[in-house]
């Protein structure tokens, strides 16, 4: 259901963040800054609440989307590769098969998953990193 804490300003408001946290502008100037490491067709695998605006911002392809769409006929086995990789129960290995299967170049994580950042960087160079995110690509 549609919800005003969902919305902009309502969101930081209700979640009790900094004004603007998430707003347009905010994403815009976190996610440009990928821009030199992640390329015009690259898969990126990332949260789903991350992917639907990186791939907004950012002319990149990702492995799921937070919303449903008609046109994708995979969208549900998508949405379940995505939270298994994010899951702390997942192994690396499993991760890469994953990563594999979806021909992902990119792996975009947020500091909400750092755990799994600190899982990857001894098998993937960290090629970008800020406190928001660890970027890694892959070969």
């Amino acid at each position: 259901a549609f919800s005003m804490r969902h919305i902009g300003p309502m969101r930081d408001i209700a979640f009790r963040q900094p004004f603007g946290t998430h707003s347009n502008r905010t994403a815009f100037r976190q996610y440009s800054n990928l821009r030199t490491h992640i390329k015009e067709n690259d898969v990126v695998m990332a949260p789903m609440e991350t992917s639907w605006e990186i791939a907004g911002i950012i002319p990149c392809k990702v492995v799921g989307v937070r919303h449903s769409n008609p046109f994708m006929h995979d969208y549900f086995d998508r949405k379940a590769a995505v939270e298994g990789f994010f899951s702390i129960l997942t192994s690396n290995e499993a991760r890469f098969r994953i990563l594999e299967e979806y021909s992902a170049k990119a792996v975009l994580i947020p500091e909400d998953y750092y755990h799994i950042a600190a899982e990857l960087k001894n098998d993937l160079d960290t090629v970008f990193k800020d406190e928001y995110y660890h970027l890694f690509i892959l070969d």
